[in-house]
């Protein structure tokens, strides 16, 4: 790395390579490593009227650089790079009183740990001034103290759950953008202080208990990487990885079930054989199950539901039958209905009568527990099997007065309004093994009942609604109430929303935000309209100096369009892996389509063509692209001998032109070839598709008749955009093309290379990566998955009830929270998009935005 030391004041640089950075300060500052480990503590640049400013007061964070006794390091760019400069007391004073309002949020962002804004702060302008003003010691020792605060200015919610009672059980609830995460740690730290005060007091030992593997890093990350809750004893778990650690540790020889559709498919039919064949309707099903594949993963996925609703192996009949009674009252009826519609499909071969489907379902249970059992002894985990079994195994050590012996004191759960009744049981027996004999672990819940959005996932707000009623223990409730991260309006809106929903505890949630917002509903004439005016939204934003701008649908098909569209015009954006359409096999089958009609459109008159050998060519690759498409149309994929002998067929009658391939096909009189549909029906969509005038009228056609296009559970767990059709919102957009073929294929090409490089992006964990994810491109994500994000701007797609209100889901009061959710990202800039084809959603006029 090329470097020049100008002289005692200034470094300079010509990339951001922080372990060189380290290298060149050692050797400025030989004897004073303290100034090296500042260094390596470079985090992120703050832009400033006159560079790059950045801060480090003593030993506390507030952004890159340092103010240590003598020197400020602050950084600004230069040509080739940027450069790092040192100041003494003087200047820095005089940096404070150029720059009160900067050092003020900054400073309060060190305190808090959350992006707190400029008004109604604990540290105010007047107060750095006063300061600042005075000789520069004073200055870093009001500094000192303010970090040394007793209270580390939280808020007067926040403070109340942190100075709660130690051994109390408590239920918070944290809106949107109310500091949840800090506020837990907090608490944390509030009763380690207090049990220092107490020379009886066991030090507290933590069970922090989060949903996702993404939560659990991020809290570790923050009690490793901040100093003030270095103290802190904490483990922090998913209740799978806690479960699968105890039971690894308790039996041997555990193997963990795959999510592949063909693995869950071997063990129905090798380990759990001798099940099925003690089973008469489900060794009936599984005989007469055309797809063997899919009966065995389909069933997997039934057995584990169960699990996630409760049910144990246990139970009589009578036990079931309340369990499904008390499912129904905390409203899971319809998620045990679809685990009932998924077994009648898994078994779909053999119901021909509704005595059929009532036989398979009231036989259903002792298979279940006698499958449940099976796989137990053979030592074969599900997910959900990684928390039913070590559940069981805890109840057991209960029942036997075989407590822990490294207990928690402690345990806190996160995001409880996404637990299913599995989870809840789980966290009572955890609570449970911990306490010991006559004695209870003080529980903490922490969750949001506004964002419960996990309702086909078997999960409630009832939960943290109503705690006292499904945990054996009296809660005292607390409410944060004031929303650090979105503007007043945003705030407001966003109320008059969520207030709509019955199931829920009431809030009086306050912005703390001063900073200008602008908030739209914005229609246009057409769809390809809305296309182009959302990206130049977007653009402006950016260019207003908006770092993080997310594009939100309810679902992947509204966010496919934007993926195309802005590869096309080569701009900067993200999408994840999990709900890019890219990243799945139906992809696939769908260029696969595309490019034969390109061949057909670039070849359509081969029966002109004069060169013998490339005519054959041309012929037989037509050939085999009809093959593939009447693979593609039909219900069913065509068997390999059906695809050979499709094409014996067709070549023995030495087809001249298109229409020569046709009248063959026509000709085919084998009844054992296996067409999915009519002969003639297919021969009607083959010259339709490949003779398709436009892309419009292409792309219309294969969504409406060709497999997988639709909703096709067959194919759900090979591809989870079966379950919900992505390629209606591109069709929209292929208006544009015309019946330029070639361009809209060239950007799906590009679109597809961008999104494999979102990927490589998202595995890769340097701060270039995270700046380029998260801060310098459009976010395009679905409303669910944005939970837990924030960004400065949203703009929310397709405002209509078709896409947010949608039938299939027949809870109201759940797709509201799930509005609710992608409205709260937005910090400053809020937009809601729509074309004036659909009238505006529901959910939008109870914001009561004008």
């Amino acid at each position: 790395m090329a470097n020049m030391i100008d002289n005692k004041n200034s470094i300079q640089y010509s990339d951001h390579s922080c372990e060189e950075v380290n290298k060149l300060v050692q050797l400025f500052f030989s004897n004073d490593g303290d100034l090296v480990s500042l260094f390596n503590e470079l985090v992120q640049l703050t832009s400033e009227e006159e560079g790059q400013w950045c801060f480090r007061i003593r030993q506390k964070i507030i952004g890159i650089g340092a103010i240590n006794e003598k020197y400020l390091f602050y950084v600004s760019p230069s040509n080739y790079g940027f450069t790092v400069k040192f100041a003494g007391d003087e200047e820095i004073c005089e940096f404070a009183r150029k720059r009160k309002t900067y050092l003020v949020a900054k400073l309060n962002e060190a305190l808090f740990f959350e992006k707190y804004h400029d008004s109604e702060m604990a540290v105010t302008t007047e107060q750095i001034d006063t300061v600042a003003n005075k000789a520069p010691s004073e200055f870093f020792d009001y500094i000192e103290s303010l970090l040394k605060a007793g209270n580390y200015n939280l808020d007067s919610s926040q403070l109340a759950f942190c100075d709660a009672r130690s051994d109390a059980n408590i239920c918070l609830l944290a809106p949107a953008g109310s500091g949840k995460t800090y506020s837990i740690l907090y608490r944390c730290l509030k009763i380690l202080e207090a049990s220092k005060n107490n020379a009886d007091e066991t030090k507290p030992n933590f069970l922090l208990i989060t949903f996702t593997n993404a939560a659990s890093s991020e809290l570790n990350h923050r009690l490793k990487t901040h100093n003030i809750f270095s103290g802190i004893q904490a483990t922090v778990k998913t209740l799978n990885s806690y479960g699968f650690e105890l039971l690894r540790r308790t039996y041997t020889g555990l193997k963990v079930i795959e999510s592949k559709k063909f693995e869950k498919s071997m063990i129905v039919s090798h380990n759990l054989a001798g099940v099925i064949d003690k089973h008469i309707y489900f060794k009936n099903a599984y005989n007469t199950a055309r797809n063997k594949i899919n009966f065995g993963a389909y069933l997997i996925d039934v057995i584990d539901q169960f699990k996630s609703m409760g049910f144990n192996h246990r139970m009589n009949v009578y036990d079931y039958n309340n369990q499904e009674t008390y499912l129904q009252k905390i409203g899971l009826g319809s998620y045990l209905s679809s685990a009932y519609d998924l077994l009648y499909f898994a078994c779909k071969d053999a119901i021909h009568s509704e005595e059929d489907k009532r036989n398979i379902k009231t036989s259903f249970f002792d298979f279940w527990k006698d499958a449940v059992l099976t796989m137990r002894e053979q030592r074969y985990l599900t997910f959900e099997d990684q928390k039913y079994w070590c559940k069981e195994e805890l109840l057991s050590r209960i029942n036997n007065q075989n407590y822990s012996r490294n207990k928690f004191t402690h345990i806190i759960v996160d995001e409880f309004q996404d637990i299913n009744p599995l989870d809840m049981e789980m966290i009572s027996v955890i609570s449970r093994y911990n306490g010991g004999k006559n004695h209870e672990i003080p529980l903490t819940i922490v969750g949001d009942d506004d964002q419960s959005i996990f309702g086909w996932r078997g999960t409630t707000p009832k939960y943290i609604v109503h705690p006292n009623d499904f945990l054996d223990r009296n809660f005292k409730t607390y409410i944060l109430n004031n929303n650090y991260r979105s503007s007043k309006e945003i705030v407001t809106y966003s109320t008059n929303l969520i207030s709509n929903n019955v199931d829920r505890v009431p809030k009086k949630v306050v912005s703390k935000s001063s900073a200008k917002t602008e908030i739209k509903v914005l229609n246009w004439e057409t769809e390809s309209i809305v296309f182009d005016k959302t990206l130049e939204l977007a653009e402006e934003l950016k260019n207003k100096g908006c770092k993080q701008v997310a594009l939100i649908g309810r679902k992947q098909a509204s966010i496919f369009p934007y993926q195309v569209l802005l590869s096309s015009e080569n701009k900067d954006y993200f999408v994840a892996e999990d709900i890019d359409i890219f990243a799945g096999s139906l992809m696939e089958s769908f260029e696969n389509i595309l490019e034969a009609v390109i061949f057909y459109r670039n070849n359509n008159n081969f029966g002109l063509i004069k060169d013998a050998g490339y005519k054959r060519y041309v012929v037989g690759q037509l050939v085999d692209y009809c093959i593939l498409l009447i693979d593609s149309m039909g219900r069913f994929s065509l068997r390999k001998d059906d695809k050979v002998s499709l094409k014996n067929a067709i070549v023995s009658k030495n087809p001249d032109s298109f229409e020569d391939i046709l009248n063959a096909i026509q000709s085919i009189t084998d009844r054992d070839v296996v067409w999915g549909q009519s002969q003639q029906r297919t021969i009607e969509l083959l010259k339709d598709t490949f003779e398709a005038n436009s892309v419009k009228t292409f792309m219309d056609i294969v969504v409406n008749n060709y497999k997988g296009f639709q909703k096709n559970y067959e194919k759900v767990d090979d591809d989870n955009h079966y379950k919900s059709p992505q390629f209606y919102r591109l069709s929209l957009l292929s208006i544009r093309y015309g019946d330029d073929f070639e361009k809209f294929s060239r950007d799906i090409e590009n679109a597809k290379k961008h999104s494999n490089d979102c990927r490589e992006l998202d595995k890769d964990d340097s701060e270039y990566s995270y700046d380029k994810v998260h801060n310098n491109s459009i976010n395009l994500i679905t409303a669910i998955r944005s939970k837990g994000h924030e960004y400065d701007a949203v703009i929310m797609l397709n405002a209509s009830d078709k896409e947010w209100l949608p039938k299939d889901t027949g809870d109201i009061e759940e797709d509201r929270r799930v509005f609710y959710v992608a409205m709260t990202r937005a910090k400053k800039y809020l937009y809601f998009v729509t074309s004036c084809e659909e009238p505006n959603c529901t959910f939008l006029r109870e914001t009561l935005i004008d």
